[in-house]
């Protein structure tokens, strides 16, 4: 996973120009979409695989809101909107339905569309002023940015690996 943030990170590394010119987007990006490489080398196949087991913990920064899905994917507080209480009238389900025209949240359709909790979420995340594309961030820290470290609590957490003590005491009873 490291690999693969950096890869997103820094898109002028020859590893990541090669990769998006061989594959249409960097690892991160496809994992995230849930495309599977078909043919493709057993390394590229594992950098989309691990972005695809850790999905849980990527998230995406608001930018202009037109590639943010509103239910599928993680862009409020941490989890997906798991339902709107009443459909938006556009259809594309983007997170730019939501904006004005100069680009603050249009409060009257969020409150309309959307449960108290979640509009009041919704309404408390930070739109850029100026128009930019949206970024991937890592979940488990604050920051935003991944860590080894954080990669292992989250690979473990959602491998429910026990730890060693049990075992080695348990050998050693032997």
């Amino acid at each position: 996973m490291r690999q693969v943030w950096r890869m997103y990170k820094i898109p002028n590394l020859l590893a990541s120009k090669c990769f998006v010119a061989r594959y249409g987007g960097d690892p991160l990006s496809l994992g995230y979409s849930g495309k599977h490489l078909a043919k493709s080398s057993w390394a590229a196949k594992s950098l989309v695989r691990v972005v695809i087991s850790m999905k849980g913990a990527i998230g995406k920064r608001i930018g202009n809101g037109k590639d943010n899905s509103i239910l599928q994917d993680i862009w409020v507080k941490e989890k997906k909107i798991s339902r709107i209480a009443q459909p938006l009238e556009s259809q594309s389900g983007k997170v730019s339905d939501l904006l004005t025209t100069d680009r603050r949240w249009n409060a009257n359709l969020i409150w309309k569309s959307f449960e108290e909790d979640t509009a009041r979420d919704i309404l408390s995340i930070y739109v850029p002023t100026h128009e930019c594309k949206e970024e991937f961030r890592w979940l488990a820290k604050k920051n935003g940015e991944f860590t080894f470290k954080s990669g292992y609590w989250v690979a473990a957490a959602s491998a429910k690996v026990s730890t060693w003590r049990p075992k080695q005491e348990a050998f050693w009873k032997l």
